[in-house]
C-alpha cells in the first residue's frame, strides 16, 4: 500500500472520503464538483493521480494545513463566479448542493460561513476577497508558500 511504501499514514478524513466515494469523479457528489473551478480541468481518478505524483516531481503552493481546511478554501473559490453560463440562483442552488454533500467533513464554523456566502447575493467577490476571508476563517500563515515535491 502507499502508506508502507512512504512510511505515513492518511489522515481520516482521507478514508471516510475515499470510503464515501468523494474521489470517484462518475459519482453525483464527486468532491468539490469540477464544473465550479476551471473549464480546463480534467478530472483524473486516484491511480492516475498517483501515478503523476510518483513520475513527475512538481512544485505545490502550500494551500491548506490539513484536508479539512483544504476542503473549505475550495468551496471558497466555487463562489467566485466566473462566468455568465448560468444564472445566479441556479449558480447558488448548485452551490447549495454542493455544500449539502460536503458539510459533514467540514468543521460547523466553516459550513456556517459557507452558508452565508452562497445564502447571500452573488456578489462580484474577487478571488483575492475569498483568499483573504480564507486566511481569517483559518489563521493559516503559510498560504501560497511554495514547496518542491520531487527528487532534485
Amino acid at each position: 500500500m502507499l502508506e508502507n511504501k512512504y512510511h505515513f499514514e492518511f489522515p481520516q478524513l482521507y478514508k471516510t472520503l475515499l470510503e464515501d466515494r468523494m474521489f470517484d469523479y462518475t459519482a453525483p457528489q464527486y468532491l468539490l464538483d469540477y464544473k465550479f473551478y476551471d473549464a480546463d480541468l480534467e478530472p483524473f481518478s486516484f491511480e492516475e493521480s498517483l501515478q503523476n505524483y510518483e513520475d513527475f516531481p512538481f512544485y505545490a503552493l502550500v494551500l491548506a494545513d490539513n484536508l479539512e481546511d483544504f476542503i473549505f478554501y475550495k468551496m471558497l473559490m466555487a463562489a467566485f463566479k466566473v462566468d455568465d453560463e448560468c444564472d445566479d440562483e441556479t449558480f447558488k442552488a448548485e452551490l447549495q448542493r454542493v455544500l449539502s454533500t460536503h458539510k459533514k467533513y467540514l468543521k460547523k464554523e466553516y459550513v456556517k460561513v459557507l452558508e452565508q456566502l452562497y445564502d447571500g447575493p452573488i456578489a462580484k467577490l474577487s478571488d483575492c476577497d475569498l483568499e483573504k476571508l480564507y486566511i481569517k476563517e483559518t489563521a493559516f500563515t503559510r498560504f501560497d508558500e511554495e514547496l518542491y515535491c520531487g527528487e532534485f
